[in-house]
């Protein structure tokens, strides 16, 4: 594969609103002559989608990934033993390539690193899905979404979805979906005046909305292991100050009865809720309370 197509490849993955033929050839410096033929020969993997006036590719799933890419998607879930065997797998590609861009099969990968690839170039292109999703053990459901953002907390992948209006129930409304719960993958219809791709952060519960959080105070112990841990990395916390004894920071939250209270729960009396945040009685109340079941 010659090196402007692998870069095409790039663009197409991380932005592919920027691959018009004039984009393309004015960042090439070029005819779109010249970008027609480039990809000629590549007609079954990249097309030129008249509505969306521009290129994608032909299918949810590529041949090729560029490594930096693959990087860029699965490098915050290295613990994850699913991903650090894909890891694994390519490693011997850097002894045998290792000028220009590195494509990677995407055969060879495992099917769990071939759906997030695929949601990420359906969130890019804008593609509204039908997924069969697994809930309560085996009850499979089908669902129509518009995917917006995938999140990791360092194993656990997830995907912020909206219902489209296909899928009749809860139209609009913003969903959590578990990768590993995720069965078959179809694309049904590419949008040109919409945009799927949404900057947020969250977990497991949903996004997080930037005024509910809750001030926390660290000590020395909570902290070091926080931060060797690369926990305070994470979207959840925001280092609001730190001396040499305590550690402030924000815990971003959708539950504060089930994730405040779990971590204070399990770190008390090392993380404590800071004195002027309104929700610290109700946070000690429940815990207090959780504490007397347990005792009577």
């Amino acid at each position: 594969m010659i090196e402007r197509v692998k870069e095409i490849y790039l663009k197409l993955y991380r932005e592919g609103y920027s691959c018009t033929k004039n984009k393309l050839k004015d960042y090439f410096k070029v005819t779109e002559k010249t970008i027609e033929n480039t990809l000629k020969p590549y007609s079954k993997v990249i097309i030129y989608d008249k509505q969306l006036k521009r290129y994608r590719f032909t299918k949810l799933l590529p041949d090729f990934i560029p490594y930096e890419v693959f990087y860029e998607i699965f490098s915050e879930s290295i613990a994850n033993s699913t991903i650090k065997k894909d890891f694994l797998k390519i490693k011997n590609l850097f002894m045998q390539e290792n000028d220009g861009i590195v494509m990677i099969s995407t055969s060879d990968l495992s099917d769990f690193a071939k759906k997030i690839i695929m949601f990420t170039i359906a969130i890019n292109d804008n593609n509204i899905l039908k997924i069969e999703y697994t809930k309560n053990g085996d009850q499979k459901e089908t669902k129509v979404i518009k995917p917006h953002t995938i999140i990791c907390n360092g194993f656990t992948y997830y995907c912020y979805a909206s219902y489209e209006k296909r899928n009749e129930k809860d139209v609009g409304s913003i969903r959590t979906f578990e990768f590993n719960r995720i069965g078959n993958v179809e694309s049904l219809e590419f949008l040109s005046d919409e945009i799927f791709k949404i900057e947020q952060n969250g977990n497991a519960f949903g996004p997080y909305e930037k005024n509910k959080y809750i001030v926390l105070e660290f000590d020395r112990m909570s902290t070091d292991f926080f931060r060797k841990s690369n926990i305070f990395q994470n979207s959840t916390y925001e280092i609001i100050d730190i001396n040499e004894n305590t550690l402030i920071a924000k815990m971003y939250y959708n539950s504060l009865e089930i994730e405040v209270v779990k971590l204070i729960q399990q770190w008390m009396p090392h993380i404590k809720i800071s004195d002027d945040d309104e929700n610290k009685s109700k946070v000690y109340k429940i815990i207090k309370d959780n504490f007397e079941k347990l005792i009577f």
